[in-house]
């Protein structure tokens, strides 16, 4: 936190920051929805080694980047939950009134309870299996884990995109522009 930022400054500030942080959770969304056509297509053509292999690589990059947005002990400057906290540090600096918008503390904190709690079992489990070699004690999340962490992720950016910058989103599904599935429509070998 920067002492002499004015507080118009720190809204700027957390509007740049949540602006950045929807890159990410868009593409925790985007990657959800591939990995989900490959999990269900995979198996039926006989492609375990390979379902295998996809399911780590999306397990651990999702589970990585859940910890980077959402816990209470990421250092990135594009974390949510440091956004969230750096706003709760500050909630008298809020300015909300164009967006006609009320913030407490207590809503603040609500909200990186929600997010810590929801986020806990993943990013743990990512701090010690993916950015550390650990003693690798946590139990294994769940996919109902890690989707509720990346819905959770979606739900509290939608909010503080709109407190924040008065964008509104319903959601932040992603709508993948390319045809991705365009390489499986023809076999490749023969």
């Amino acid at each position: 936190m920067n002492i002499s930022e004015t507080p118009e400054q720190r809204n700027v500030r957390w509007a740049s920051g949540i602006e950045r942080v929807y890159g990410e959770v868009s593409e925790l969304h985007s990657n959800r929805e591939i990995w989900q056509f490959f999990n269900e297509e995979l198996p039926k053509h006989g492609g375990q080694i390979i379902h295998e292999t996809i399911t780590r690589w999306y397990v651990d990059s999702q589970a990585a980047a859940v910890r980077r947005l959402a816990s209470d002990k990421s250092q990135d400057k594009q974390s949510l939950y440091r956004i969230l906290r750096s706003i709760d540090s500050n909630v008298g600096d809020f300015n909300g009134e164009k967006y006609k918008v009320v913030m407490t503390s207590q809503t603040v904190q609500e909200d990186m309870a929600t997010l810590k709690q929801t986020a806990h079992v993943v990013s743990r489990w990512a701090d010690e299996n993916v950015a550390h070699l650990g003693r690798k004690s946590t139990t294994n999340p769940t996919f109902n884990d890690l989707d509720s962490a990346i819905d959770t992720l979606g739900k509290l950016f939608t909010k503080y995109n709109l407190v924040l910058t008065g964008g509104y989103m319903p959601d932040v599904k992603p709508v993948i522009q390319d045809n991705w599935k365009r390489p499986f429509t023809k076999p490749w070998f023969n």
